[in-house]
């Protein structure tokens, strides 16, 4: 009787063994909530995803032979909120603990590979700063004050090209060879009409930035101001 109790232990011990390591192997993902936090004014202090984060990376990653849906490179998908959180490697608080972050800053494999061009300066800090900033599910709808009085190119026009059209369209391959860092190209797609009738998204033109939401009222009469003064340089 002796000898079966033992075994009987033994049985039971090795049973939990089984069930809590399968049990560890098969815990489910942790639940993300997508839920998108809307904020009625865009504060300068802050980054969000859907305006700033999503755009770059559905534009520069998320993308056919990338990380889309259906290419997935070694299972990762940067589509939306979800697909960011789940395969990114984002360490919400902690940029230098996240993969993503890592990747762009020129770790062990260069991100987005080449020909692709690099991120720029200003889209590895909105990034940086994102994370550190908890990597909410944020959005804005406005901006506080839209300056129309001093707008310049380098300060006012550049950033905005820099953000939403130099993933797609710099670097040694550019999106249906049109390079808008390149400002003798810039200027041709300009006096067409192409470039104010694509940010604006009219009947007939190509929705611009592909992918993303529209650029702001702000962000499109800046242009559009820059424009009317004779696209100057400065």
């Amino acid at each position: 009787m002796k000898e079966v109790a033992k075994k009987s232990g033994e049985f039971f011990i090795m049973a939990l063994i089984i069930f809590f390591a399968v049990g560890c192997k098969n815990d489910p993902d942790p639940i993300i909530d997508d839920t998108i936090i809307i904020s009625d004014v865009c504060y300068e202090d802050t980054v969000y995803f859907q305006n700033d984060i999503l755009p770059m990376l559905s534009s520069t990653c998320g993308t056919a032979g990338c990380h889309n849906i259906g290419t997935a490179k070694k299972g990762v998908v940067l589509i939306d909120y979800l697909s960011v959180m789940r395969t990114g490697g984002i360490n919400p608080g902690n940029p230098a603990s996240s993969d993503i972050y890592e990747a762009v800053n020129g770790s062990d494999e260069r991100m987005p590979p080449s020909p692709k061009p690099q991120w720029t300066d200003l889209q590895k800090n909105l990034l940086l700063t994102w994370i550190s900033q908890g990597a909410k599910n944020n959005k804005c709808l406005n901006l506080p004050y839209c300056d129309t009085t001093n707008i310049t190119y380098t300060a006012s026009v550049l950033p905005i090209f820099e953000k939403y059209c130099y993933p797609c369209h710099s670097g040694p391959n550019p999106s249906y060879y049109l390079d808008l860092s390149n400002f003798a190209q810039l200027s041709a797609f300009i006096e067409n009409g192409v470039l104010v009738g694509a940010i604006n998204r009219e009947p007939g033109y190509y929705p611009m930035p592909k992918g993303s939401d529209p650029l702001t009222r702000c962000e499109i009469r800046t242009i559009e101001i820059w424009i009317e003064n004779g696209t100057p340089t400065n």
